[in-house]
């Protein structure tokens, strides 16, 4: 269960893409599958955030522990800007955001992921100590606001948005005569149903979804989708917004 932020109901700030978490690139070299070249510690009992901080456990192969500005800096940012401007993940340094939460509050939903996203349990692969260091520096962020309707907005066009997208990215090696791992991207119906792994989309569950693990290269085997590399952030965007919102043939 999510933590509740400060007082409220039990809804989180978290859009619908939560904490994204790329393919190994920086120096932790952290994948969904875990993390490669890095020693980990259990934790046992569920932590708690402390005022007095002292980081050890994670390391790339023959280094000192990352602290959490590291952390922040080699995977964070690539969702969240350098300065917690906000990208395919929520702005971090939003006034809004931050006041949402309590330092335990944001340690928690780092530490226990959001499962209907794509973003991992970072509990599992930092400790405590470095989880209390993210936190501090998340909150180190200068303060900036960002504008919001105050009401959610519509899951992306299965007809006008994803199913250009998956043509012009997908089809030429997914189609209904060359079906590469099973999957044929021609339809909303083939999209739903056909794939080797099926389902390659579990409506409302990005973090589940193979097609958003592909295309955002946290998938637990193969390679990243397509081929050539990762696609530009709003096109993903676009799928695990599509997918979060429950996949539908609109």
């Amino acid at each position: 269960m999510l933590p509740v932020p400060n007082g409220g109901t039990g809804a989180s700030s978290f859009t619908s893409n939560g904490l994204l978490l790329g393919n190994g690139a920086g120096a932790l070299g952290v994948s969904a599958v875990g993390p490669a070249n890095t020693v980990l510690t259990g934790t046992g009992a569920a932590p708690a955030f402390s005022a007095t901080p002292t980081v050890t456990g994670l390391t790339t192969t023959g280094q000192a522990a990352l602290t959490g500005a590291q952390i922040y800096t080699d995977v964070c940012s690539r969702c969240h800007g350098p300065n917690g401007e906000g990208g395919i993940g929520p702005a971090l340094a939003d006034a809004n955001f931050q006041a949402q939460y309590d330092n335990q509050a944001l340690f928690d939903e780092i530490s226990q992921g959001h499962e209907a996203t794509p973003m991992i349990a970072w509990g599992e692969i930092l400790t405590p100590d470095q989880l209390e260091q993210l936190v501090r520096f998340i909150r180190s962020f200068k303060l900036i606001t960002v504008e919001t309707t105050g009401t959610p907005s519509a899951p992306p066009s299965f007809a006008q948005q994803i199913a250009p997208l998956l043509k012009d990215r997908c089809s030429y090696c997914h189609n209904e005569k060359t079906i590469l791992g099973g999957w044929d991207a021609s339809t909303y119906d083939t999209v739903m149903t056909t794939g080797t792994h099926s389902p390659v989309v579990v409506p409302g569950d990005a973090r589940g979804s193979l097609l958003a693990q592909k295309v955002f290269g946290t998938q637990l085997e193969g390679d990243v989708m397509p081929p050539g590399g990762l696609m530009p952030e709003d096109e993903i965007l676009l799928i695990l917004d599509w997918i979060a919102g429950g996949a539908p043939n609109n």
